[in-house]
């Protein structure tokens, strides 16, 4: 069970390719605002209220956002909370998103299923079509690309509905 993964294939796996290779990657992916992004607030009170405002955010649960919000910032000595996870990690992972799996996938031995939120920007109709000729298939949930954090109990439901239909084949 893969959860709205950035499957790069066909023609999105050229351009990946070609933003790589002539240096324009960080203007397709999120890495350029990643490496802009701010990692300090003043409190871990005051990320949630800044967190909580922006698009990204907008839809966590405020179980989710809290849990985000504390498992993410260690409490500096001045009371500043400070993300735990390096921006530059992150960007390196924008930077080498997979670009090589269109043929791959025709070779998996096991079944696969993505669960994706239905407004997600990451699966669009013409890569639903991409991922569907190659067999995999797609359960939707309500939400965005976040929807694990904004809709956890219909993700829980959909991840144990792909695991029964992968026990019953």
């Amino acid at each position: 069970v893969i959860l709205d993964p950035p499957l790069m294939l066909g023609m999105d796996a050229w351009a990946m390719k070609a933003a790589k290779r002539f240096g324009f990657v960080d203007r397709i992916t999120p890495a350029g605002k990643t490496r802009r992004r701010r990692s300090v607030w003043p409190s871990r009170e005051a990320m949630a209220t800044s967190l909580g405002r922006r698009g990204l955010f907008r839809g966590f649960t405020p179980e989710a956002l809290n849990d985000y919000v504390e498992t993410g910032t260690r409490l500096l000595d001045d009371g500043q909370a400070e993300l735990v996870f390096e921006p530059e990690v992150e960007v390196a992972i924008f930077r080498n998103l997979p670009d090589h799996l269109t043929s791959r996938l025709k070779r998996l031995r096991v079944p696969v299923e993505i669960v994706a939120g239905e407004r997600s920007d990451l699966l669009t109709a013409a890569r639903i079509r991409r991922l569907e000729r190659r067999g995999l298939t797609l359960s939707r949930v309500p939400g965005g690309h976040m929807f694990p954090m904004e809709h956890p109990s219909e993700t829980r439901a959909a991840i144990l509905a792909a695991w029964h239909r992968f026990q019953s084949r």
